[in-house]
């Protein structure tokens, strides 16, 4: 971007639109994305995708922690010209604590951010969020943690399979400087169960079925699973997730012998639903 004059001073949104130089040459579109870093404290940083449909109706953080070293921020934008008026309703994992529910108000074109306290999150505790807005917003769920940050767009589809190509854990350091834990979110009525098959880089194959409430969350702390980590003590592996039903899932990876970390959703292998549709 070439006018840093015209980027606003704080908090801003914004949306991105191509057009092809010729009017009369087709238009195949564009893929855009953010990368943030903030050095006001520790340095940390995260990138994340454009959302090329301007928001959706209905999405979910499949989960969210606020710990002493985890800082995560929500943030709602409503890029059309009518008032948003968003329910959030949060479900604690495995925890029996009362759900989250918080009211949004967002005019046409603003975006607003909350911490964990502004948001209400209990500490120490795994959260999962869903949001049912009258109109498109986006969301986006960030968190600072362990010297670095992750970000990732929430959740509007749900879908059958879903792959991550890239994952490594170190047994003997496992859950001290190596952390992977993934997310799920299971839209049906009825229980869910999902498996999860880990394929290692030395041929070795792995998987682990666990089940998912209706209407709710999970979490599997891959650095602690049986099947990741008693397989070899450096283990390099990529992992499908899959289930007879569409669900929607995420996954942070931290490395603190490097000092770094990122969040990803995945990508989906076969066709997806919107969970506004479910």
């Amino acid at each position: 971007f070439a006018q840093p004059a015209l980027i606003p001073v704080g908090h801003f949104a914004f949306t991105v639109t191509s057009a092809p130089v010729n009017p009369s040459d087709p238009h195949v579109g564009i893929v855009a994305a953010l990368s943030h870093y903030d050095h006001t404290g520790p340095s940390v940083g995260y990138a994340v995708l454009g959302d090329p449909d301007g928001g959706a109706h209905t999405g979910v953080v499949p989960g969210l922690i606020s710990t002493a070293t985890a800082s995560p921020t929500l943030t709602f934008f409503n890029n059309s010209d009518t008032v948003a008026n968003v329910g959030l309703v949060g479900k604690y994992t495995g925890s029996g604590l009362p759900n989250l529910i918080k009211p949004i108000t967002l005019q046409p074109h603003e975006s607003i951010s909350y911490d964990a306290v502004s948001l209400g999150l209990v500490a120490n505790q795994t959260v999962g969020l869903r949001y049912d807005s009258n109109t498109n917003v986006t969301v986006l769920a960030a968190t600072n943690r362990a010297g670095d940050a992750d970000g990732t767009q929430a959740n509007t589809d749900a879908g059958n399979s879903f792959f991550f190509g890239d994952a490594f854990i170190n047994r003997l350091k496992a859950g001290t400087l190596y952390f992977e834990d993934m997310f799920f979110y299971n839209p049906d009525t009825a229980a869910l169960p999902i498996t999860l098959t880990f394929q290692f880089s030395n041929g070795g194959v792995s998987s682990y079925t666990f089940s998912v409430a209706p209407k709710d969350f999970g979490h599997v702390a891959l650095h602690q699973l049986a099947a990741v980590v008693n397989h070899a003590v450096f283990n390099y592996f990529s992992i499908m997730a899959t289930a007879a039903r569409p669900f929607s899932t995420t996954m942070t990876h931290y490395d603190l012998v490097l000092a770094g970390g990122w969040g990803t959703k995945g990508a989906p292998l076969g066709p997806t639903v919107p969970l506004s549709a479910i």
